[in-house]
């Protein structure tokens, strides 16, 4: 039998202000905290490495999500 892969939701948040224009959170499907960073970092357009960084992004796992969700940015919320 193969191995089943969990797919959590995880919400990021960042923790320091944030610019006009940019993500200050949002909801990552991914099978781990670090591959959640990783996708948010790719794809929510924050200036260097900040959604890897610990110090100045929060990281909540919400739950188990879907096994076809994973690697998918459900939702971001940008400041105005």
């Amino acid at each position: 039998m193969g191995k089943t892969l969990t797919v959590s939701l995880f919400l990021l948040t960042r923790t320091e202000s944030v610019m006009p224009d940019e993500y200050s959170a949002c909801v990552v499907a991914a099978s781990s905290e670090k591959n959640a960073r990783e996708l948010a970092n790719e794809n929510c357009g924050a200036e260097g490495y900040t959604w890897l960084d610990s110090a100045r992004v929060e990281a909540k796992n919400l739950g188990v999500a879907g096994d076809d969700t994973a690697g998918i940015i459900l939702w971001s919320k940008e400041t105005s």
